[in-house]
This record gives structure tokens, sequence and C-alpha cells, in this order.
């Protein structure tokens, strides 16, 4: 009668379609080969991992996933749209790769950039600095600086320490000295 209990103690098989007016509670492990749910429908409420799909077979969700506690991947993460973390935090475009980062990124390893590096602001480099190995080199703790090649200067230059050439001196323009000239050479021409 309505309200009261069937209870079945051994094993239940239905041939054909199963229509229940009311909610299915199921107490033990539950395995549905497919499962069709035109409403909201909820597994393991009260704790229990739920296993969809066997192993190398997919899971498609066509509508969005909300997931409230964190997700753990034991393979490869494959995104074919672009990724978007917090609005704007972290965007990825997947027709480009372009990546933009609205917070600071912290590189624990090496970094090799094999195109263009253009930055907008300072750059703060707590090691040593080279360009293509010895091209130009920075030592962090001294400051001394080794160039290879030709250094052109366009605006004023001004040395606070001693000038220190061991080649030739060439000036295109005139020359104003506000102190001493000390001459070390036997021969001067002028």
């Amino acid at each position: 009668s309505s309200g009261a209990a069937t209870i079945v103690k051994g094993s239940l098989n239905v041939d054909e379609g199963v229509i229940l007016d009311s909610t299915l509670d199921v107490t033990g492990d539950t395995s549905v080969s497919t499962l069709d749910s035109s409403g909201a429908t909820s597994l393991a409420t009260a704790s229990g991992a739920v296993n969809i799909a066997s192993s190398g077979a997919a899971t498609i969700v066509k509508g969005s996933l909300n997931v409230d506690e964190g997700v753990t991947l034991d393979s490869t993460l494959s995104v074919i749209g672009d990724i978007t973390v917090g609005t704007n935090k972290v965007i990825i475009a997947s027709g480009t790769g372009n990546t933009v980062i609205g917070g600071t990124v912290d590189i624990i390893g090496k970094t090799t950039i094999t195109g263009e590096l253009d930055a907008n602001s300072s750059a703060d480099i707590e090691g040593d600095f080279s360009v293509n190995t010895n091209k130009m080199t920075v030592d962090s703790a001294t400051g001394n600086t080794a160039i290879a090649g030709t250094v052109d200067i366009t605006g004023k230059t001004t040395i606070i320490g001693d000038l220190d050439v061991n080649s030739n001196v060439l000036v295109e323009g005139n020359i104003s000295i506000n102190g001493s000239l000390n001459v070390l050479g036997t021969t001067t021409t002028i």
C-alpha cells in the first residue's frame, strides 16, 4: 500500500524500463551502463568515490562543469579553447598561444627565450648578466662590465673615476680640460 516498504532480499532482475515517481536511494555500490537523467542528479552525496567510464574511455560533459574543490589529473590536460584564470589573472589564447599574466611570475629553473624579449619596464637581475656568452658581460658582485664590440654613444658621457685606455684615442671634436694635463710619453705631437 502507499507508504509501505517492499523489501527484496535476493536479486531483482528487470528486463524492461523502470519508472520511479519518487527518489531512488542506493546505499551500496551502484554500477550503471547508461544513466539518462533529465533533472538534477546527485551521486555519492554522503561521501564516496564516483567512477565514470572505464579506463581509456572518454567522458563527455556537454554543459558547463563546475567543480567546488580541487582537481587532480593523473594524465595530460588538453584544452581546445582559451584558458582563463580568475577572469583576467592568466589568459592563454588557444589560437596564438599568447599568454597574459596579471601577477608576478617566479621561475625557479632556467628560462630559454627563442624570440625577442620586449620589456616595457625595469629589469632587476640579481645574478651575472651576459649576452651571447661573452659579447657583453656584467659582474653582479662588482658591476664590472666587459664589452667585446664597439660602443656608440650619441649623448653626453660622464666618467667619475679614472679613464684607462690601453690603445689609441681618436677625438674628432674639441677637447676641454679643466684640470692638469700630464703627458707621460717621451714624444708629444700636436
